[in-house]
């Protein structure tokens, strides 16, 4: 699993995830129905890249997660949920519990410590997980270019940008889902 994008505004916040599951040995066996984003409630969106199985585990249990869960409470419960073995990167975005957006990723390399990004009052965050090539360069490029931030264009922007992004990286799939949320007042 490869590429998911986080974007995060003080209003609302998506995450964009491609489809390729890949043979963790060799990149030219590969399949696209590999779902990577999810809504977990009405205030938190997650997505996973690395262990297909690790991420079916978790995946199993977003429907236990209480409904007006925040991002630290889905953070909490998917890290004592996660095998301390996989290798997998976990990306969240959405509300706190003072109802700020804020994007969280925990991952293998550091036994799932939380790395938290706020996203000030005006300004906008975004964050990915990638194999081979980094889409950062290609948001800040995109994002620039974007006549209005409301989430019709962002979600736009960042399909394209996964298509980009799988022009030169085998692991990522020109197909991809996307999830988000808006911000509740």
């Amino acid at each position: 699993m490869s590429l998911v994008i986080a974007f995060a505004t003080t209003d609302f916040t998506l995450m964009v995830g491609d489809h390729r599951c890949t043979h963790i040995r060799d990149d030219s066996v590969y399949y696209d129905a590999a779902i990577k984003v999810y809504n977990v409630n009405s205030k938190v969106i997650t997505g996973f890249t690395g262990d297909v199985d690790a991420t079916m585990n978790l995946v199993k249990h977003i429907p236990d997660i209480e409904k007006d869960a925040t991002i630290e409470h889905v953070a909490q419960r998917l890290k004592e949920l996660v095998p301390k073995d996989a290798y997998l990167t976990i990306i969240l975005s959405g509300a706190d519990k003072d109802g700020n957006m804020r994007i969280v990723q925990m991952s293998h390399t550091d036994g799932f410590a939380e790395h938290v990004t706020d996203v000030p009052e005006g300004e906008v965050r975004w964050l990915s997980s990638y194999a081979y090539v980094s889409p950062n360069d290609m948001i800040e490029e995109e994002f620039a270019k974007l006549s209005e931030c409301n989430p019709q264009e962002v979600a736009e922007m960042l399909k394209r940008i996964v298509a980009k992004v799988s022009e030169d990286d085998i692991r990522v799939s020109k197909n991809a889902s996307i999830v988000g949320i808006i911000k509740e007042e």
